[in-house]
């Protein structure tokens, strides 16, 4: 709204009716919302990032769907640096104590996949200078733990 950044999901019952979900989901502009069954549990889940009520804070938060419960806050890697950002195109991905099943997938602002890199190392360069300037979202999963941020192509 004009005062405060709101996010809102509805639920589609599968007549043409959605319905308001009622948890709470924080605030945030200039946002991507990205929906996949990122547990593996036949479930959408979905990843939200963007800014927050706070100028200039970023904030990412992945929700696991459950069908009794709503969404919780799933567990997320914390060992990853994702830098510059914003950038001009070349960022850096570092994620410590890395193991090979180490997966990197980039999202443009539409939510489709654009890049995906199998991480074997604890420090990768990603190019994304061919691409449009925008936002992106860098999607980092070891197959149980997700990392999420929002890149900024300037």
């Amino acid at each position: 709204n004009q005062t405060m950044k709101i996010t809102k999901v509805y639920h589609n019952d599968g007549s043409d009716v959605f319905l308001l979900l009622q948890e709470s989901f924080p605030g945030l502009n200039t946002s991507i919302a990205l929906w996949e069954d990122y547990t593996d549990d036949g479930k959408l889940d979905f990843v939200i990032a963007g800014e927050t009520n706070t100028p200039g804070e970023i904030l990412t938060k992945m929700y696991k769907q459950q069908y009794t419960t709503g969404f919780t806050d799933k567990l997320l890697l914390n060992n990853v640096a994702i830098y510059p950002n914003p950038t001009s195109g070349k960022f850096i991905v570092e994620v410590e104590n890395y193991s090979q099943n180490i997966t990197l997938e980039i999202y443009n602002w539409l939510g489709e996949s654009v890049l995906i890199y199998d991480v074997f190392s604890e420090r990768k360069e990603i190019d994304l200078s061919n691409f449009p300037k925008g936002i992106y979202l860098a999607k980092i999963s070891d197959g149980k733990l997700l990392y999420s941020e929002k890149i900024i192509v300037q």
